[in-house]
């Protein structure tokens, strides 16, 4: 008798790559450490900062999860059923900002796979 093989886990990460299988809801969550360049000392995220998180197919925002209220200097990217059917198979890739006095960029072109 032969046996079934299993999907991968679902949402993972596998090297640099962040994947998922399409039509997957899920929620990942994302703990922000930035230091100051000029003290050297954490920098917590304060309410009426901003944090967005891109996701973008050929440079096309496919959508852009928004925050500005935090918790632990973290946020939930929170893929319900709505936001995922976004994603058809392919390649992608994501941009995560933050924004005090000034943007700057956190990730850049990260690649995602939805399986």
């Amino acid at each position: 008798m032969s046996s079934i093989t299993t999907a991968k886990q679902s949402p993972r990460m596998d090297g640099d790559k962040f994947y998922w299988y399409e039509g997957d809801e899920f929620a990942i969550k994302l703990e922000i450490a930035l230091t100051s360049l000029d003290t050297g000392e954490n920098i917590d995220l304060i309410d009426g900062d901003c944090v967005q998180g891109g996701f973008y197919k050929n440079d096309l925002c496919v959508h852009k999860f928004s925050f500005d209220q935090f918790n632990d200097n973290s946020v939930l990217l929170n893929f319900s059923e709505n936001i995922t059917k976004k994603f058809r198979k392919g390649t992608y890739s994501y941009i995560v900002s933050y924004k005090h006095i000034g943007r700057t960029t956190i990730v850049a072109n990260n690649e995602v796979e939805v399986e």
